[in-house]
């Protein structure tokens, strides 16, 4: 019995061409508005930095082992490559799970020096879990999921973290205690945040 007596529908090929693509605009996305992004790339992977620079530039697709190690280091390559793959519904699963925060823990930060997830989560997916209709930056999703893995985080941790003014991730916590998602406990020099 053939496959389209079976009506088996096979995948369209993947060419490493798309992979390529794939590679550069999750960097790009994950790296955005920084410089020096092969560099950091190549800190927190330990990848030669000619190879990450014809990623980025997305003159080559990694291969298949780089490719892991990439989408195991930063969420936005996992996101893409599921959605190749047509498994979004796993990427959705990493939201409600808070998987990327925890990526981005375990390989010691975020777009720190840089950035995922612009590192551009879907905060429409992560917000859905939660039945609001808001828009969340990169960084705010990052200060949730921080806020998930461990207290005491202030403003001073996202300037450390995605290299912005203080004014920005006072605004970004003010974001999101004006949409009831965090707020703060104690007092003011001594409190800490908390995910509502």
């Amino acid at each position: 019995m053939s496959l389209q007596e079976n009506h088996q529908v096979l995948p369209t090929e993947i060419t490493d061409q798309m992979i390529a693509k794939l590679v550069s605009k999750s960097l790009h996305d994950e790296y955005k508005n920084t410089s020096a992004a092969v560099k950091h790339i190549g800190k927190k992977t330990g990848i030669n930095l000619k190879s990450i620079n014809n990623w980025y530039q997305g003159y080559n697709a990694p291969n298949a082992g780089h490719l892991l190690m990439l989408a195991k280091s930063y969420p936005q390559v996992l996101k893409n490559v599921l959605e190749v793959i047509d498994r979004t519904d796993v990427w959705e699963f990493c939201l409600t799970e808070n998987i990327p925060a925890k990526m981005y823990h375990k390989t010691g930060g975020y777009k720190q020096e840089a950035s995922i997830y612009s590192v551009k989560y879907d905060p429409t997916n992560l917000i859905t879990s939660l039945k609001i209709d808001i828009k969340l930056n990169n960084r705010q999703v990052w200060f949730i999921g921080e806020l998930r893995i461990r207290k005491n985080l202030k403003a001073n941790d996202i300037v450390k973290q995605w290299s912005v003014s203080n004014a920005t991730a006072k605004r970004d916590i003010a974001g999101l205690v004006d949409a009831n998602l965090i707020h703060f406990v104690g007092a003011k020099k001594n409190g800490h945040y908390e995910v509502t």
